[in-house]
């Protein structure tokens, strides 16, 4: 199979979805068929640029994580286009992607379930380095201490195991393995939900200060308003495996157009009385206006 690196094309672009397309079979055939199938991602594009962050935000069930898990191609798509710096690797797999591998990494929800809590930190943290033959030996551990260093842990911690770890230093240390290949974009599924709040932010200010110093593009999914707000330059809003709306930060949080952005919105937490009597008053009115005429 040809090299995918050689057909690469000039683009603005770390990542892109073109069309996106993606269904789960409910019930199977006694001969394997899907007869029935739920619709997770139906027709979604976007792109990011590198040292920008696109926010992807929604509730549960609404096709965001499945977007995230297409782009880093981790499952197949059905329909579309994946592309990773101008090269379209949306049929590849196994040897023809591995040497692309490394330029796209994925941080996932729970710290700890994506660690082996069998091994060492820094066996976890080495792993990718030793399989795509960058580093062996004492040049792995060398490594291993500056990547440790590098999202601000003590590389003393490369004995412990994630277990002996708190969350948010679990969390580090999926981000230093992330990191070993040295990729130009991250896609990050939930990377805060299960950490408390202060552990939220210093997760959140590591990754904006990774992405200034060495220029990476960030995929952001959450379903929480005030995550994405945080880190993000764009905002894709999902519902129902569609985009809903897209816009800059700034025009999606302070002028939503969708319905269903505004009720993301309102169900931010505010502690301002005023504010939470507003929301209340737009819910009413928009409860109001969708609500058929009796006449």
């Amino acid at each position: 199979m040809r090299d995918a690196r050689a057909e690469a094309t000039p683009t603005p672009y770390a990542v892109e979805g073109v069309d996106l397309r993606k269904t789960f079979p409910l019930r199977r055939s006694m001969w394997g068929r899907a007869i029935e199938q739920v619709v997770a991602v139906d027709g979604v594009s976007l792109a990011v640029e590198p040292g920008r962050t696109l926010g992807i935000v929604g509730e549960s069930a609404s096709g965001k994580s499945t977007v995230a898990r297409m782009l880093a191609k981790l499952i197949p798509v059905d329909a579309g286009k994946v592309v990773w710096e101008g090269a379209d690797v949306t049929e590849l797999k196994g040897r023809a992607l591995r040497p692309l591998r490394g330029r796209i990494q994925m941080i996932f929800q729970d710290p700890y379930g994506s660690l082996d809590g069998a091994y060492s930190v820094g066996y976890a943290v080495a792993e990718p380095l030793k399989v795509h033959r960058r580093a062996s030996g004492s040049d792995a551990r060398d490594r291993v201490a500056q990547l440790l260093e590098r999202v601000n842990l003590d590389p003393r911690l490369a004995a412990r195991r994630p277990g002996e770890l708190s969350g948010g230093q679990r969390q580090r240390v999926s981000i230093a393995r992330a990191l070993a290949l040295e990729p130009t974009a991250l896609i990050a599924d939930e990377p805060t939900s299960a950490l408390d709040v202060s552990t939220r932010a210093e997760i959140l200010n590591l990754l904006r200060e990774l992405q200034q110093t060495m220029d990476l593009a960030i995929v952001l999914i959450s379903h929480d308003f005030a995550t994405i707000r945080h880190l993000a330059h764009r905002v894709a809003v999902m519902h129902r495996g569609r985009i809903v709306e897209e816009g800059t930060a700034s025009q999606v949080v302070n002028d939503p157009q969708d319905p269903y952005t505004r009720r993301l919105l309102d169900s931010v937490p505010v502690p301002n009385v005023e504010e939470q009597r507003r929301r209340r008053e737009r819910l009413h009115s928009s409860a109001d206006t969708a609500r058929p005429s009796s006449g």
